[in-house]
Parts: C-alpha cells; sequence; structure tokens
C-alpha cells in the first residue's frame, strides 16, 4: 500500500482544478496547498510539480519525458526543494540561497520549480526575503509551497499565492479506499478515529505500527486530559512525557497531542474554551520554545 498513492485518490477535486489551470497555463507563478494531512500535501505538491515541468500533452505526469525525469533524479536546475529537516525555522539564508539557484541556467530550457515545505515556519527575515522574490517573478520559474494552515502564513505572501485547501476526506471513501488496499477492517477503524478526513496520514499511520501507537497514546491522553483537576493532568502530562527528555522527541510527543486536542475542539467544551491558546501552542513549537512549557501552558 503506497500512502501517497491513497492520498491522491481522496483529492480528486484539488486534482481536476489544477489539471485545468496547468493545461490552460493559467497557474500563476505560486501556488500555496493547505492541509493538515501531511501525506496528502506532500503527494499533491508532488504531482503538481511533475505536471508542471512534463512536457507531455496529457492530463497527468508522463513520467518519461525529460521534465519528468529531472524530477525524478531531483535535478537541482529545475527543481529545488526546500526542507526544514530537524531545524524549527527557516532563516534569511535559506531564501537567499533560493535567489541565488534562481539565477542558474546553464543552457537549460524549460519551466523550473521551487518547493518550499512547511513556509509559515519562515522567521520574519525570511519571509520577508521571501515576499521580494515573489513580488518579482521570474517568468519561468513556479513556486510551490506548503503549509498546514493558511493562516499562519504571512498575509502578503498569501494574497500572491493561488490557494488550494485539501479538503477532509468522508469517512466512507476513507473505508472504502483503506479496505480496497488491503487493510483490516478492524485497523480501519483504529485509523480513522486518529486521523479523520485524512486519508494519507490514516495510510501511513497503517504503515507504521509505532506511529500508529504514538498517535493511540496521544489520543488517550487527550481524553483524560479533558476530564482531569488541573493537578490530575500535571500527573498525567508527567507520565506520558516520562523519559522524553530530548527536545526534538519530546516536540513530537507534544505536536501529536495538540493535534489529539484539535480532533475534539468541536466536540470538548473544555479544549473549545482554550482554542487561543491551542494556536498559540502550535505556532510557538515551530520555534525553540520549550515543547513541555507550551503543553503544560495549555491544559492549565
Amino acid at each position: 500500500m503506497d500512502p501517497a498513492y491513497l492520498a491522491l485518490t481522496g483529492q480528486e477535486s484539488c486534482l481536476a482544478a489544477l489539471r485545468h489551470v496547468v493545461q490552460s497555463g493559467g497557474f500563476g507563478h505560486a501556488l500555496l496547498f493547505a492541509s493538515y494531512d501531511d501525506v496528502a500535501t506532500d503527494a499533491v505538491a508532488s504531482w503538481c510539480t511533475a505536471r508542471i515541468v512534463c512536457t507531455a500533452k496529457l492530463s497527468d505526469p508522463c513520467g518519461s519525458c525529460a521534465g519528468c525525469t529531472s524530477v525524478k533524479r531531483q535535478d537541482g536546475l529545475m527543481l529545488l526543494q526546500t526542507t526544514l529537516g530537524e531545524r524549527p525555522t527557516y532563516a534569511v539564508d535559506d531564501i537567499r540561497a533560493i535567489r541565488s539557484h534562481l539565477a542558474l541556467r546553464a543552457g537549460q530550457s524549460g519551466r523550473r520549480v521551487v518547493r518550499i515545505d512547511n513556509v509559515d515556519r519562515c522567521t520574519v527575515a525570511a519571509a520577508n526575503a521571501l515576499l521580494k522574490i515573489l513580488e518579482e517573478p521570474s517568468m519561468d520559474v513556479t513556486f510551490i509551497l506548503t503549509t498546514a494552515s493558511s493562516a499562519r502564513v504571512l498575509p502578503t505572501i498569501r494574497s500572491r499565492t493561488m490557494l488550494y485547501r485539501l479538503q477532509p476526506v468522508p469517512r466512507t471513501t476513507m473505508e472504502r479506499s483503506l479496505a480496497a488496499s488491503g487493510v483490516p477492517t478492524s485497523i480501519i477503524s483504529t485509523v480513522i478515529a486518529v486521523a479523520p478526513g485524512q486519508l494519507g496520514t490514516a495510510a501511513a499511520l497503517v504503515a507504521s505500527p509505532d506511529a500508529l501507537a504514538s498517535a493511540q497514546s496521544a489520543d488517550a491522553t487527550a481524553e483524560k486530559l479533558v476530564a482531569q483537576t488541573t493537578t490530575g493532568r500535571f500527573r498525567t502530562l508527567a507520565t506520558y512525557l516520562e523519559g522524553k527528555q530530548e527536545a526534538g522527541v519530546q516536540r513530537q510527543q507534544v505536536r501529536s497531542l495538540f493535534a489529539a486536542f484539535a480532533r475534539r475542539a468541536a466536540t470538548d467544551q473544555w479544549v473549545q474554551q482554550r482554542l487561543g491558546r491551542l494556536l498559540t501552542g502550535l505556532i510557538d513549537l515551530q520555534s525553540n520554545s520549550q515543547p513541555r512549557l507550551l503543553l503544560e501552558a495549555f491544559v492549565t
């Protein structure tokens, strides 16, 4: 089972819109994909990248032309992909490197793509530097930007993009797609419970028992915290975070727990009352803030 393939099957309406704008040549110089389903966002952004550089006149990337081959090889001149890795934010030097890259041609022809994942994690200086590039677009370059939420992206950057919000996948569609991929019914119910509307993430959880166990643990902890007193919450948090001293590991645990709270926002009044804190915590989690302190501030 390929999680990326399943993620695409859940986003047919978005792909149909992209096929239309690419074929008409009206896609502009920057596209922004927004979704909390990281797997789906990556799959759609990758599909769009291949379709833009593909030289065949087909509705989907052909996979064999010079453009598609360059994407498969991750040809630096045709495709520049910028990711954070373990870093919390993009620095202004990251954007300057993109500008230097765009100055290179080396006799290449065809459209080029610059992809920036989690563009909302730019520092102020980096966001302003990116804005300057988007204000003076090169005619042969398309920027593909991704984010979990478009609200976190600098408004002036967002206004210079074509925004595509990936839609939650209906439960029946998720059940049918996962079952068709050979996933047992009992596991289907489990993964949908921790990743509602996120077909790509659900498929990835099926493929990773450890990730599924982590998501289930976060969901169970969130359920406990909602019903407990302040004293009980601190005991529960201490147990949940016990032994996870590395900032990167703890940050991932807290991110999973925040995601579990977000899923409960529509049904739990206690979470609804803290939506402002939840959004602040999610944003601060992208910086060097201590994850445990952010979580404790949310639950108290």
